[in-house]
């Protein structure tokens, strides 16, 4: 596939937010991208309070506040990524040690707000909030209005406790708009 050809197919993914089915499209837009696996497990009801009840019957606790549960329209589990998935995708990943970490898997969420527009903070807090509760990284596709917003947060092994994770930096790709999407974006 020519790069030309490969730009006009992450365009049109991203375009296609505009019309269908949210978990459909960022499904449709992370096979473009060349992130392919059978692991997925799609929420059956796609609310935050499900959502919510799936994580406390692991015995979390969440605080809906620092979750901004109220602008929640929407939330899915699209994927797991797991190291053998990881081994195929043409080397980019392994499972060596690399900058204090390991990672074996990545779980990708969708998430629909309900407010036209988000600063970095919100999205970066929200981001933080849902990785607190689980031991993989989850990688978090946010929609909001017209535009979409990717946020990936990095991890490290605690120093003081080799069993736990320390969540840092979070990364936002931040309002990639659906109807015209920047060259930059695509």
């Amino acid at each position: 596939m020519t790069e030309t050809t490969s730009k006009e197919n992450i365009g049109s993914a991203l375009r296609a937010f505009s019309t269908n089915d949210f978990s459909r499209n960022s499904l449709a837009l992370f096979s473009t991208l060349g992130y392919k696996t059978e692991r997925c497990a799609p929420l059956s009801q796609k609310t935050f309070e499900y959502f919510k009840s799936l994580i406390e019957s692991s015995g979390k606790t969440l605080d809906d506040s620092k979750f901004y549960a109220d602008e929640w329209k929407y939330v899915d589990f699209l994927f797991q990524l797991t190291k053998d998935d990881l081994s195929n995708q043409v080397g980019l990943f392994d499972n060596r040690r690399t900058d204090n970490t390991i990672v074996e898997s990545y779980l990708f969420l969708a998430v629909e707000l309900s407010s036209s527009e988000y600063s970095r903070t919100a999205l970066a807090r929200i981001t933080r909030q849902v990785n607190r509760v689980f031991s993989m990284p989850v990688m978090i596709l946010f929609k909001y209005g017209d535009y979409l917003t990717l946020s990936v947060i990095d991890r490290r092994i605690s120093k003081k406790d080799e069993s736990r994770d320390v969540l840092e930096k979070v990364t936002l790709i931040k309002d990639i708009s659906i109807e015209k999407p920047h060259r930059a974006h695509i």
